[in-house]
């Protein structure tokens, strides 16, 4: 599904299914001006240009998900490997949550206007332990690490 010609070729207006489904765009797009009848139809297929500018899109948007990825792994690399116990009893989630994603993401949240980095609790919202997707990450990144120690 991302392929642009493929996409393009695809694409369909549900105006162009039935003379009903285009008297229902019609008449939810007429001005004050335009009759009916004379209110041309969209075009059929969705143009390459839109195509393309939502490929480039997602593109943007998979890289986010990695860096919000490998934000979410550094969090839980700090919370499921402290150096003691106590480590992790004084270790205040908000504030170790919210710095790794500042740091990580180059986004601010509500510090930025002086709430300090404890705010809110997205931590308590994270379920990616439970995520196959993450699992599988999880277990790539292993056997990168398991690889590059034995030299290979």
């Amino acid at each position: 599904m991302t392929i642009p010609g493929f996409l393009h070729r695809i694409s369909c207006h549900y105006s162009s299914l039935s003379p009903q489904y285009a008297d229902t765009w019609r008449s939810e797009h007429q001005t004050d001006l335009e009759t009916l009848e004379s209110l041309p139809l969209p075009a059929i297929q969705i143009p390459e240009s839109i195509v393309t500018a939502t490929l480039q899109n997602l593109q943007q948007a998979k890289k986010f998900w990695r860096i919000k990825t490998l934000a979410i792994s550094k969090f839980e690399l700090a919370v499921y490997s402290p150096e003691s116990q106590e480590e992790i009893i004084d270790m205040n989630l908000a504030e170790t949550y919210n710095r790794i994603q500042r740091d990580t993401t180059l986004l601010q949240g509500p510090e930025a206007l002086g709430e300090g980095l404890d705010w809110g609790n997205m931590y308590a919202q994270l379920r990616s332990l439970a995520h196959d997707q993450t699992c599988a990450a999880y277990s790539y990144l292993t056997w990168v690490l398991i690889l590059s120690h034995i030299g290979l």
